[in-house]
């Protein structure tokens, strides 16, 4: 029973094997018939003129062919003077190699025409260059010629304790300058009376330079907010009390300074109303100064 086992493996190997001989034949025979069939040309480094180029092909097999690019002939550029070695020397455009070199040793330049290559503005230097033939070039600087302002204008207006602004413009590239204008000092004007104060404006700006409170008069005939009259009062500039006894004084009462020898009188903001012939025939009367609230004056109150 074991014998006919290993004739058996035995055979089935020797199977195989042939299997394996049979397949590599026919793999063989394939290849020895196949003909390549390439794709295009297709470049994979592009060639200059320092360096050659490459291409490649390839077949659905995959093989693959591979073909040099000659180089590219260099680009004349522009001839460059050398003025260490009195030469000129011709660049190729591309790579920078030097393709052609011709002594200037005898060589006498001749100059064309100037060419600006940086215009002169006022603030930056003009460049113009000329060259000769063979590459040499010379450069002239133009200097900056500067601004050339307008007369000055004012932009604000300096006020009390605050600079102003004035300004000038370049009339050649329209450059601005500014500069400050030195504040102005408080012009002191007259006096005014506002209620029981005296103040100093300031005829610029109208700013309240200086307040000083006035002295009520005393001695006044006061009843119930009502001034009725001069009383004991010895002033000849009355200022009227704003408030008197604790009551707001509101009104001047009939004839409450008629005939008297006063020579002004100061009126409080909180008075409304002067009745008839308060001030009647005060004939010393000189200023009166009324309240901002002042709602009526009675007929003759300051008449003569």
């Amino acid at each position: 029973m074991a014998t006919v086992n290993r004739e058996k493996i035995k055979l089935r190997k020797k199977r195989i094997f042939i299997i394996i001989l049979l397949a590599l034949a026919i793999l063989i025979l394939f290849l020895l018939q196949h003909r390549h069939r390439y794709s295009d040309w297709s470049v994979t480094r592009e060639p200059t003129c320092i360096s050659y180029g490459l291409q490649e092909r390839y077949c659905s097999c995959g093989s693959s062919e591979t073909k040099r690019i000659e180089k590219l002939a260099h680009t004349e550029g522009e001839w460059i003077y050398n003025e260490a070695e009195n030469r000129r020397e011709l660049p190729c455009s591309a790579c920078g190699e030097i393709i052609e070199i011709e002594s200037l040793e005898n060589h006498i330049h001749t100059y064309g025409e100037w060419i600006c290559e940086q215009a002169e503005s006022c603030t930056v230097d003009g460049i113009e260059r000329r060259f000769c033939e063979c590459g040499a070039s010379e450069e002239n600087i133009i200097h900056a010629s500067g601004h050339s302002y307008s007369e000055w204008e004012i932009v604000n207006e300096p006020k009390c304790e605050a600079e102003g602004l004035k300004a000038r413009t370049c009339q050649k590239c329209g450059h601005a300058e500014y500069e400050s204008i030195s504040s102005l000092s408080h012009v002191e004007g007259e006096w005014i009376i506002d209620g029981t104060q005296k103040k100093i404006p300031c005829i610029l700006c109208g700013e309240i330079l200086s307040t000083v409170e006035l002295t009520p008069s005393t001695g006044l005939k006061i009843i119930d907010g009502v001034v009725m009259g001069i009383g004991s009062c010895t002033d000849k500039d009355i200022v009227i009390p704003e408030i008197y006894e604790g009551i707001t004084v509101t009104s001047i009462g009939k004839g409450a300074f008629q005939y008297t020898e006063i020579t002004s009188v100061i009126i409080p903001n909180f008075v409304k109303t002067i009745d008839s012939k308060a001030f009647y025939e005060c004939t010393f009367l000189e200023t009166v100064s009324f309240g901002s609230n002042l709602e009526g004056i009675g007929k003759q109150a300051f008449y003569g």
